[in-house]
């Protein structure tokens, strides 16, 4: 099996069932010591002291040697895919100023960049089974859209438009020009600024006829992350819709009374911070160098959700991050639904090696058997990939 799998801003890969190793990028690389000279230059234009200059940055921006690192260039990996030829793949990366996409001979270690551009970030890659294109997500302030890129050079082209979120495409095998993709209606107030998303639906799209059909859709669920194999059986995560808000008991109301400034601050910013991350894949919080890893946080950002880690840190082990209602579910041809497993976080399906997904804390893989656990991560793994 052949996996990849995003944790904390970082790819790592999996070949023939070895320990994942970390792909580093020699664009990063250089982003970064770049950004290390720019600050070096300013601390000693400024006379700050040489014990300023010797401070190291690794490939995150995060100080390695105990300094107080600047994180402002934080390099992130964004999304992974495949490709035909198994000794390439093609990722995804962005810093605070520019984002790429690039391929990596896995086999050398090369990299070559396609392209890169300013504020430019695309997002959940699917390269074609047998053309060099890939469908990717390209994001923006008032949502994000369905686009198809060249493997070879920047000539990116829009499929999806309109007021909406969507997210997560992948080709439908035997299918040369259609696909699939989960969308979700942004919600607007009178003065046009976004304050919510309606339910993630599946969407099908067949390009030669233009044709767009709704494969499922419920106002109770969001259907997220659609794979379809080349039985025609649709493969998505569901789980309950989230509306935002719900009554509170007496207890409650007399508790916001008396801590209403700090909870209008809180829930303000709260807000803030959920609308940059879905809309723009990024917190409005900065982690410092020397705070605590990814899986020590009491909270984490995932598919438009705010996860508590403190309610889940008493769940079973199998059972990871995700809630008991992310369930992996398959529709077969004629609509009849099977829970395939719960509490998935993400998953991905491949013609040679079928199911691979994770709970957040684990990469498992299915067989004859069932399911077996072929990883465990030391950080959360919000992302995971056949390749």
């Amino acid at each position: 099996m052949n996996y990849a799998y995003i944790s904390g801003g970082r790819l790592y890969v999996s070949r023939n069932g070895a320990q994942p190793v970390e792909i580093e990028s020699a664009f990063a690389a250089q982003v970064i010591a770049r950004h290390q000279q720019s600050i070096e230059r300013r601390q000693w234009k400024a006379g700050s002291g040489d014990g300023m200059m010797t401070r190291g940055y690794d490939l995150w921006g995060n100080g390695s040697r105990g300094g107080s690192g600047d994180d402002s260039m934080l390099v992130r990996m964004l999304s992974v895919t495949g490709s035909p030829k198994p000794e390439l793949i093609y990722y995804s990366l962005a810093t605070d100023a520019v984002g790429g996409l690039f391929c990596q001979n896995l086999d050398t270690g090369e990299e070559r960049r396609v392209f890169h551009k300013e504020r430019y970030h695309l997002d959940d890659l699917a390269h074609h089974p047998t053309r060099d294109e890939i469908l990717a997500v390209k994001r923006d302030a008032d949502g994000s859209s369905i686009v198809i890129t060249a493997c070879e050079r920047f000539d990116v082209h829009t499929v999806t438009e309109g007021d909406s979120l969507d997210l997560s495409p992948s080709w439908i095998p035997g299918e040369d020009d259609s696909f699939v993709y989960q969308s979700a209606g942004v919600g607007r107030n009178q003065s046009g600024n976004a304050i919510g998303l309606g339910p993630c639906s599946i969407i099908r799209v067949d390009m030669k006829s233009g044709r767009s059909t709704v494969l499922l859709e419920d106002e109770q669920f969001d259907y997220l992350c659609p794979r379809m194999d080349k039985e025609g059986n649709l493969y998505c995560i569901r789980r309950k819709y989230d509306r935002g808000g719900r009554a509170l008991t007496v207890g409650e109301t007399i508790k916001e009374f008396v801590l209403v400034p700090v909870r209008l601050v809180k829930a303000f910013f709260g807000f803030l911070n959920m609308m940059s991350q879905i809309f723009g894949k990024e917190s409005l919080l900065k982690t410092g160098v020397g705070g605590k890893k990814e899986i020590d946080r009491q909270e984490v950002f995932l598919k438009g959700r705010l996860i508590d880690l403190k309610k889940r840190e008493n769940a079973k082990e199998e059972h990871g991050i995700a809630p008991s209602d992310w369930t992996l579910i398959k529709v077969d041809p004629g609509g009849v639904v099977f829970e395939v497993r719960g509490n998935v976080c993400d998953f991905d399906w491949h013609p040679q090696s079928g199911l691979i997904l994770t709970n957040g804390l684990a990469v498992s893989g299915e067989e004859n058997s069932g399911w077996s656990s072929v990883y465990k991560g030391k950080d959360i793994i919000e992302y995971v990939r056949c390749i």
